[in-house]
C-alpha cells in the first residue's frame, strides 16, 4: 500500500504480468488463492487507498463486493487474532446490514472449520 501513483501502476502491471503469464485473471489469481485471499481480506478493510486500486484496476469490482468476497478467507484469521477493528473496518466499509456480530454469525463456520482442519498440530490451550 504506497500513496505513490506510480508505485501502485507499477504493482498492478506485476499482477497482471504474473496473471498473463499463468493463463488466469488477475481476479483467480487474487482470491482464488486462499493464502492471497486471507491477507487481502485482513488488510483491505484497513487500506481503503489499496482496497480502491485492486477493486477499480485489477477486479473490475465494486469495493462491497470485493469486501464481501473476502469474507471467507478472512473470518478464521481474524477470529484468531481477536481482530476486533478489522471487523468493525468491514461492518464499516459494508453498510448497515452488517454489523461486527452479524460477521461472526454469518461466517464463524469458517473459523471452525479452519480450527478443525489445522488444529492438528496444536494443543488445546494453543487452539483455545
Amino acid at each position: 500500500d504506497d500513496k505513490d501513483a506510480g508505485v501502485r501502476a507499477a504493482a498492478v502491471d506485476l499482477v497482471r504480468a504474473a496473471a498473463a503469464r499463468l493463463g488466469v485473471p488477475p481476479r483467480e489469481l487474487l482470491l482464488g488463492n486462499r493464502l492471497v485471499a486471507t491477507h487481502l481480506g485482513v488488510v483491505l478493510p484497513n487500506a481503503p487507498d489499496l482496497l480502491t486500486t485492486l477493486a477499480e484496476a485489477l477486479l473490475d469490482m465494486d469495493e462491497h463486493d470485493v469486501l464481501v468476497e473476502l469474507l471467507p478467507a478472512a473470518v478464521p484469521r481474524l477470529v484468531e487474532r481477536q481482530d476486533v477493528g478489522t471487523l468493525q473496518a468491514y461492518a464499516s466499509h459494508l453498510g448497515a446490514e452488517y454489523t461486527v456480530a452479524g460477521i461472526l454469525q454469518d461466517w464463524c463456520y469458517t473459523a471452525i472449520a479452519d480450527l478443525i482442519n489445522n488444529g492438528g498440530g496444536r494443543t488445546p490451550d494453543e487452539i483455545e
